[in-house]
Order: structure tokens, then C-alpha cells, then sequence
């Protein structure tokens, strides 16, 4: 009875283990992989959650999170995991935030301007077709 038990105890530790080893891969995938990315992914969802709250009429402080973006994103651009899913992840989600922040600030700019951005070798080239756009955030160098 003693054995069976030990047996069934090793089987389900082992169990345990190699589950663990299968789900370990998505966990480490979407963790930051170095302290600039962690830092900026801080920044960034304090900046969306307060992005969440305006309004075409606090224009001001939609023009003030995007220079604030700029320093977080430029600290972004610093980390050397550029390849990594993580930094992808953030760099997505700063561009995203940084076009809904300028439709926001203009409006009428946003149908007539067109911005595309290509992820090239782990760096950003974004082109903008019309300079009435604000804030580029230095991604075109």
C-alpha cells in the first residue's frame, strides 16, 4: 500500500513538473526582458489609462502626454532586446496610443493623414504623408 501510494505521488509530481515546463514558455514570452521595457511598460499603461479620460476638448493635455510619450519612448528605443516580443509588444502599443492621442488632437487631420509603420530587422520606419500631424516621436531616424 506504502509503495503504490509513493508511486502515485512521484507520477503526480511529475505530472506537475512537465505541465510546468509547457506553460513556462507563454509566461516568459510576455515578461519585459530587461528593466527599460518593464519601465516603459509602467509609463505606458499610466499613459493610457489617463489617455481613457480625454476628451477633443482637453486637447492641451493630450499635446502634453505626447512629449511625455516622446521621453518614454525614447528610453524605449535605448533597451538592446529590440527583437524581443516584449519590446514589440510596448513599441505597438505606444504607436497606437501616440495616433489615438493625435486624432484627438486633430480630428479633421486624422482622415486626411495617412501613417504607416513597418517593423524592419527589430526597428520602426514610420512615414507620414502629411506634416499636419503632431509629435512624431523621433521613430522616422
Amino acid at each position: 500500500m506504502g509503495l503504490l501510494f509513493m508511486r502515485n505521488r512521484i507520477l503526480g509530481l511529475w505530472f506537475f513538473f512537465l505541465l510546468g515546463l509547457s506553460i513556462s514558455p507563454i509566461v516568459i514570452a510576455t515578461e519585459p526582458a530587461d528593466k527599460i521595457i518593464a519601465n516603459a511598460q509602467t509609463d505606458l499603461e499610466r499613459y493610457e489609462s489617463q489617455a481613457s479620460a480625454l476628451t477633443p476638448g482637453r486637447a492641451a493635455n493630450a499635446r502634453r502626454m505626447l512629449k511625455l510619450m516622446n521621453l518614454s519612448y525614447e528610453r524605449l528605443e535605448s533597451s538592446g532586446n529590440r527583437d524581443d516580443p516584449s519590446w514589440i509588444e510596448v513599441n505597438d502599443r505606444y504607436l497606437s496610443l501616440q495616433k489615438q492621442l493625435e486624432n484627438l488632437i486633430n480630428p479633421a487631420a486624422s482622415t486626411a493623414t495617412t501613417s504607416s509603420t513597418a517593423r524592419t530587422g527589430g526597428s520602426l520606419q514610420a512615414s507620414q504623408a502629411s506634416p499636419a500631424s503632431t509629435g512624431s516621436h523621433g521613430r522616422g531616424s
